[in-house]
C-alpha cells in the first residue's frame, strides 16, 4: 500500500495496483533518460505549451521504478493508455508534490497536471 508520507502515490491500471514514487533513483534515471536536470525536466513537466508525451511517459516510468524496478518504458506507455493521460498527467503532478511537499522559494515548483 502506497505511503504519502514517505512520497507514494497509488493507483489501478491494467488490473493491478500500482505505486508512483519520484525519489531519489526516479529522478537519476529521469535525468538519465531524458539529458534533462530534474529541474528542468519539473519545468518543462509545468508547461503545457513545452511537454511532451515523450517526457510524459519517461516520467511516469521512472516514478514507476522504485516500487516496480522491470516495469519497462513501453509498459508504463500501456499504463497510461489505461488511465488516460490526463490522469496520468494528474497522477504525476501528485507525485512531484509528493516528492517535495515544502517547496523552498526559488526552488522548482511541481508542475501542473497536463491537461
Amino acid at each position: 500500500m502506497a505511503n504519502r508520507e514517505r512520497g507514494e502515490v497509488a493507483f489501478d491500471a491494467l488490473g493491478q495496483s500500482w505505486t508512483l514514487k519520484l525519489g531519489t533513483n526516479a529522478m537519476c534515471e529521469i535525468e538519465d533518460a531524458t539529458g534533462k536536470t530534474f529541474s528542468e525536466v519539473g519545468e518543462l513537466m509545468g508547461d503545457q505549451k513545452r511537454v511532451t508525451i515523450k517526457l510524459m511517459r519517461t516520467v511516469f516510468w521512472g516514478a514507476l521504478r522504485e516500487q516496480h524496478e522491470d516495469v519497462t518504458i513501453k509498459q508504463a506507455g500501456a499504463v497510461i493508455d489505461d488511465i488516460g493521460m490526463q490522469e496520468a498527467g494528474r497522477l504525476i503532478g501528485e507525485a512531484f508534490q509528493a516528492a517535495m511537499p515544502e517547496q523552498k522559494e526559488g526552488a522548482a515548483r511541481p508542475p501542473k497536471a497536463a491537461a
